[in-house]
Parts: C-alpha cells; sequence; structure tokens
C-alpha cells in the first residue's frame, strides 16, 4: 500500500517523503575497479539533491575541453521521459 501511495508523487515529493527513511548514499567512495560501474551504482542509491549536487560538481571540476565532450555527449543522448 505504501508503494501505490509513493507511486502517485511526483519525483521531487517522493524524494523528501523518502529522504528521512532512507539517508541517501552518502559520498561516493573511492574507486578501484570499473569507476564507471561504481559510479552508477552510487548513482542508483543517491537522492535527488545528491544527484543534482555531484554532479554540477564534477561538472564545474572538468576541463572546459571535457566539458565541451560532456556536453556533446548528454545532448545526444535520448532522455526518457
Amino acid at each position: 500500500m505504501t508503494w501505490a501511495g509513493l507511486a502517485t508523487l511526483d519525483a521531487d515529493q517522493r524524494d523528501a517523503v523518502t529522504r528521512p527513511l532512507m539517508g541517501g548514499a552518502g559520498a561516493p567512495l573511492p574507486t578501484f575497479l570499473n569507476p564507471m560501474t561504481d559510479a552508477r551504482w552510487w548513482a542508483s542509491c543517491a537522492s535527488r539533491s545528491e544527484l543534482k549536487a555531484y554532479a554540477l560538481a564534477a561538472y564545474e571540476a572538468m576541463s572546459a575541453k571535457d566539458q565541451t565532450a560532456f556536453f556533446r555527449h548528454i545532448g545526444e543522448v535520448e532522455i526518457a521521459l
């Protein structure tokens, strides 16, 4: 019944309701084997606010060349609505 109730909420509302219960993912751990696999696992556990904060911080830390390549990449990816 709880799942059905949460499914009726939009993403912001769901995040506000579940964040106090789930606690989010916390800071990403150091990666040892495959950074992309580890990043995807962390992102699957992270709250919406954590995703937004770390994504922006990572983007801002990139060189201008990497920012351009990243921007080009996300422009080519089809976004599921």
